[in-house]
């Protein structure tokens, strides 16, 4: 295993063209010095980075900003879902779980 002081050192001479998979990935969508980062933070290690669809409270926060949430009936229901591209079932629920708090 190298030490920590020699792979700091090392990275200072790892390029994009070094790189693969979703360690090029990041790079390319951040930076080398991200990617880089997380080489010497957590290199070795698989991730998931949560899909942005799947995170509810900041999707809840979205609808509240930006329609009626307070009424429930269909034709809201239908439209907030025709703009969110989201179910109906999903919205509803989404606007009665608003509704308890």
């Amino acid at each position: 295993m190298i030490k920590e002081s020699i792979k700091e050192k090392v990275l200072d001479y790892v390029t994009e063209k070094d790189l693969q998979g979703d360690t090029k990935l990041i790079a390319e969508l951040t930076s080398m010095d991200t990617a880089k980062e997380l080489m010497k933070s957590v290199g070795g290690m698989s991730i998931h980075i949560q899909s942005v669809e799947n995170l509810e409270e900041p999707f809840i926060r979205f609808l509240q900003a930006h329609f009626d949430c307070k009424n429930l009936d269909k034709r809201n229901i239908i439209h907030i879902a025709d703009r969110t591209e989201k179910s109906p079932k999903v919205i509803r629920r989404l606007l009665l779980k608003m509704k308890r708090g």
